[in-house]
């Protein structure tokens, strides 16, 4: 049996068994009673993860300006409709639609909701609707914020073609919060930085930044920021210190009163002069982030609240655009070719990754070969990002950037250079053909499920 025989049968194999975990009618029964299971635990995991990158992102417009309608972490949100007969007909289970958080939040706090609308116009400049007036005026004195031609001052500022601006508002969050070793989010920050000229400085600031903020989560119970029986007190001898690993990937311990001062205050020895704020407490301040009125933690809370509401309705959401038909019959399933095609140009990147790295490499080791064949699939992903966040740095890159940035990035994991230049050249016309053809028979899957005829 040849190649193109073996992976054909492979892939119907693959096709059949994701038909009957994630589409058929009684897996979606069954993912409903899983989902009904693990509703308690799913809860507490992502009122965990969703707290920490929220009050993380919150770096972003702190010292850098940008509103929450910009960072993309604050609007992951969806609004959730039953679809009409003739949409049930054509397969619609359940629709989705995609929300900013200024609609959400105004509308689920009324009584705030001219506030609100005022304050996500323009984050930074409306800080005193979330944050005690003394804080915000010390906040707005003394920003590295976007620079502008002719006004700001060298070496004072950051310039954000998309690509930055990208990396700040999304990407950034993507490598730091998902899952991944801490010397890797370094590697890819660091590639980064490279890639698009990002000042040293500010990427080791931010670095350093979100690594406290998520220490603080375990290490130093905090007000709005802490769990029982899962956020440590910090121990009597080290009250007011705040442990966690730097930009250096040491362990270092710096004073702690509240999260804004690893977000906006600054540590000698940690951070860069103009790119942090003095933060100790005003006069009469206890607390820098409001208690009446608009609270921040509401806000969060509102957006975890978002996510806790479509757990239950992950099944629909996952075998979505399908009749009826084609639930109960895999081999009737349109859905399952939108699974393929992705799944057979990964199998043929694979297959040509190793042919070119065996003619550089002859003596090779599987290790090896497999992390290869990692950095192909991650550019394609990458680039074709149909259903994750954080991709969008990639998608504004220019040619010259993304193709630095990958060459850093896997130079870095140990991969060689030159192997890495001669599969850049030899894979990315294919990378960009398939991208394409998988964008292209998505919308013609869509259109065909959602236009009315």
């Amino acid at each position: 049996m040849g190649v193109a025989s073996q992976e054909a049968w492979k892939i119907i194999e693959e096709k059949r068994k994701y038909w009957y975990k994630t589409l058929s009618q009684d897996s979606i029964w069954h993912m409903f009673n899983v989902s009904f299971n693990i509703f308690d635990w799913l809860s507490i995991i992502s009122d965990l993860t969703i707290f920490d990158t929220l009050w993380s992102s919150l770096i972003t417009t702190l010292l850098l300006g940008l509103s929450f309608d910009d960072i993309l972490t604050w609007n992951l949100l969806w609004e959730i409709e039953l679809p009409d007969i003739e949409e049930f007909i054509k397969g619609v289970l359940i629709k989705l639609t995609k929300l900013k958080i200024s609609e959400l939040v105004p509308k689920l706090i009324p009584e705030y909701e001219e506030e609100l609308e005022e304050f996500f116009k323009n984050s930074f400049e409306n800080l005193e609707t979330i944050i005690e007036e003394e804080y915000a005026e010390a906040l707005k004195t003394k920003p590295y914020l976007k620079g502008i031609y002719g006004y700001s001052k060298y070496e004072e500022a950051f310039y954000d073609p998309q690509a930055v601006y990208d990396f700040l508002r999304s990407t950034l969050y993507a490598f730091t919060k998902k899952r991944g070793d801490i010397r890797t989010v370094k590697d890819k920050l660091e590639a980064t930085a490279k890639a698009l000229n990002i000042r040293h400085e500010l990427v080791r600031v931010l670095f350093n930044r979100l690594s406290a903020i998520s220490s603080i989560k375990e290490e130093a119970f905090t007000w709005d920021y802490g769990w029982w029986d899962r956020t440590s007190w910090a121990e009597e001898e080290k009250e007011g210190k705040l442990p966690f690993i730097n930009y250096d990937l040491q362990v270092v311990e710096v004073p702690y009163e509240d999260i804004i001062d690893v977000q906006a205050g600054g540590y000698w020895d940690n951070d860069s002069w103009n790119m942090f704020c003095w933060t100790e407490d005003p006069p009469n301040t206890i607390h820098p982030y409001k208690r009446e009125g608009v609270s921040i933690a509401e806000i969060m809370d509102k957006v975890w609240l978002n996510f806790r509401s479509r757990i239950t309705v992950t099944p629909l959401a996952v075998a979505n655009y399908q009749t009826i038909r084609e639930r109960t019959k895999w081999t009737e399933s349109e859905r399952l070719e939108t699974y393929a095609l992705p799944m057979s140009q990964r199998m043929h990147l694979e297959r040509l990754t190793e042919s070119i790295v065996r003619l550089k490499e002859p003596d090779i080791d599987a290790l090896k070969l497999r992390l290869y064949k990692s950095a192909v699939l991650q550019l394609f992903g990458d680039l074709t990002q149909m259903h994750r966040w954080g991709s969008e740095m990639f998608t504004s890159m220019t040619e010259d950037e993304l193709k630095n940035w990958w060459l850093e990035r896997w130079t870095r994991a140990g991969l060689n250079r030159e192997t890495l230049e001669e599969l850049y050249g030899r894979i990315r016309g294919t990378v960009s053909t398939y991208t394409s053809r998988r964008h292209k028979e998505r919308l013609r899957f869509l259109r065909k499920r959602l236009l009315r005829v």
